[in-house]
C-alpha cells in the first residue's frame, strides 16, 4: 500500500504515554507524602502506635528509595500524629505467582504490615495479582504503582487493591478529546483479543456516546478489528481495511497512605494487623476500612497532577502526554492532556505545527478516502409518457399529435 493511503493514523502520530512513569523514581514519594489539612477530631482511640508498611518491588533501587521515604516521613511531624512511627519491610517481587504468594504469607503478613505498596516484575504479569489475591483475603489494602491491567478494576475479585496509575482503557478518554480536537468524526478500532483491549473498546464507545449525548457530535465507528495478543505486524489487519471509507485509526496493542492512616486514626478504632495465613476464618475490619479511607483520599498537586481515585479504586484525573512517533522510533512530545485546577476538569492542548503526519505532511489530513472512481448505473423501468387533451390541432414545442384510434374487427381505425 502506498504511504498515503495509510496516513491517516491517530496511533502512529498521537500514541500517548502516561506522564512521568520513570520506573526508577516510581511517584513513589507521591504516593506517600502529601500535604494534609487537619482533619476533623473526635474521641481518643486506644490505637497502635505503630504501623508496619510492606512493599514488593521489583529492584534494590526501588527497594532502597522505599526504606528511605518511611525512614524520612517519620521525622516529618506535619504528616505523622504525635507519638505513631512508621516501619517497613520491603521484599523483592518474584516473577512466578505461588512463590509471590507464600512470600507475602512469609514475609510480609507475617510482620503484621497494615498495607502493601507493589510493582511488578521485569518479566510476566500474574505476580501482582497474586499479592493482591492473598492480600485481599483479609482486607490488607494493596496500593499498585505500576499495574495497568484491567482487571483489578473488578472489585468482586481485587476487593483491596488500589493504584496510583490509570487503567489502559482510561486512555479512550483522551482519544475521543483528540478525535474531537481534530474534528474525526469516523475512525477504525483495532485491538487485541484480551480483557484490556475489549475494556478500552467499551470505555471508548461509552465515553463517545456522552459527548454524542452532551455536543451533539457524533464519532462513528466504522469497523473493529481483533488481534491475537503479542502480534507485531498488522499488514494483513490493514489490508483488510484497505476498502474502508475511515483512515483514521485507534490502536492499543498492550502520600495517600500515610494520610489516610493519620485521619482513621482521629476518628475510627484500629486493631493489629493479622499476622499469618492460617486463620481462614478471620476477616480484618480495620483493613476494610482503611482501604476506603485511601480511596477517598486526594493530592492536589502530586509529582503526575491530581491524585484521586474512582469507586473501582483506579487512579482518576491522571495525565498524557500526547506523542509523535516519528521515523527510527523517535517520539516527539507534541501536547498535553492534564488537569485544570482552573476549570476543574481535564484539559487537551496540541501544538498542531510540530506533528508530521504519515507520509512525512505537516497539514492534518481529512481522515476519509475520497472516492477517485464513478460507478454509471441504469435502472430498467417501463416507459411512460404525459397525456393532455388536446383543444385544436396544434402542440407546443415538446409535444406531438397523438390521434385516437379504435378497434373495428381486429383492426385500428384512426377516429380523428
Amino acid at each position: 500500500m502506498e504511504s498515503r493511503k495509510i496516513t491517516f493514523k491517530i496511533f502512529a502520530d498521537c500514541n500517548m504515554q502516561i506522564k512521568s512513569m520513570s520506573v526508577r523514581y516510581f511517584i513513589f514519594l507521591a504516593i506517600i507524602i502529601r500535604q494534609y489539612a487537619k482533619g476533623k477530631h473526635s474521641q481518643t482511640f486506644n490505637n497502635p502506635g505503630y504501623f508496619k508498611i510492606g512493599g514488593m518491588l521489583s529492584d534494590g533501587d526501588s527497594e532502597a528509595f522505599f526504606n528511605e521515604t518511611i525512614d524520612n516521613l517519620n521525622f516529618a511531624s506535619q504528616y505523622v500524629n504525635k507519638g505513631v512511627t512508621y516501619g517497613h519491610v520491603v521484599i523483592a517481587m518474584d516473577s512466578n505467582p505461588i512463590r509471590t504468594a507464600l512470600n507475602v504469607c512469609k514475609f510480609l503478613i507475617a510482620q503484621k504490615v497494615y498495607a502493601i505498596i507493589v510493582s511488578h516484575p521485569p518479566v510476566g504479569e500474574l505476580s501482582p495479582a497474586a499479592v493482591s489475591y492473598t492480600s485481599g483475603f483479609y482486607h490488607i489494602p494493596v496500593i499498585g504503582i505500576s499495574s495497568r491491567d484491567s482487571a483489578f478494576s473488578d472489585k468482586n475479585i481485587h476487593v483491596s487493591f488500589l493504584r496510583t496509575v490509570p487503567p489502559y482503557s482510561h486512555q479512550a478518554d483522551v482519544w475521543v478529546e483528540l478525535l474531537k480536537y481534530f474534528n474525526y468524526m469516523k475512525v477504525i478500532f483495532i485491538h487485541s483479543s484480551d480483557t484490556d483491549g475489549r475494556s478500552l473498546l467499551g470505555r471508548f464507545q461509552s465515553t463517545s456516546q456522552i459527548l454524542e449525548d452532551d455536543m451533539e457530535v457524533k464519532i462513528q465507528v466504522e469497523n473493529v478489528i481483533e488481534f491475537e495478543p503479542g502480534l507485531s505486524n498488522f499488514k494483513s489487519e490493514l489490508l483488510l481495511l484497505k476498502s474502508a471509507q475511515s483512515r483514521v485509526y485507534l490502536m492499543y496493542a498492550s502520600y495517600v497512605l500515610v494520610s489516610a492512616l493519620r485521619e482513621m486514626n482521629q476518628t475510627e478504632s484500629i486493631t493489629e494487623a493479622p499476622q499469618d495465613c492460617d486463620n481462614s476464618g478471620l476477616i480484618w475490619e480495620t483493613g476494610k476500612k482503611l482501604f476506603e479511607y485511601v480511596r477517598q483520599q486526594t493530592l492536589e498537586n502530586g509529582a503526575t497532577g491530581r491524585v484521586a481515585f474512582d469507586d473501582n479504586g483506579d487512579r482518576i484525573y491522571a495525565e498524557y502526554d500526547v506523542v509523535n512517533s516519528r521515523l527510527s522510533n523517535k517520539f516527539v512530545s507534541v501536547g498535553q492532556y492534564y488537569y485544570s485546577s482552573e476549570s476543574s476538569k481535564m484539559k487537551l492542548i496540541v501544538n498542531d505545527s510540530i506533528i508530521i503526519w504519515p507520509g512525512k505532511i505537516k497539514n492534518k489530513p481529512e481522515g476519509f478516502l475520497i472516492p477517485t472512481h464513478l460507478k454509471v448505473l441504469t435502472v430498467e423501468e417501463k416507459p411512460f409518457v404525459y397525456v393532455r387533451k388536446a383543444t385544436g390541432m396544434k402542440c407546443e414545442v415538446e409535444e406531438v399529435l397523438c390521434p385516437n384510434y379504435k378497434s373495428n374487427k381486429g383492426k385500428w381505425i384512426k377516429t380523428n
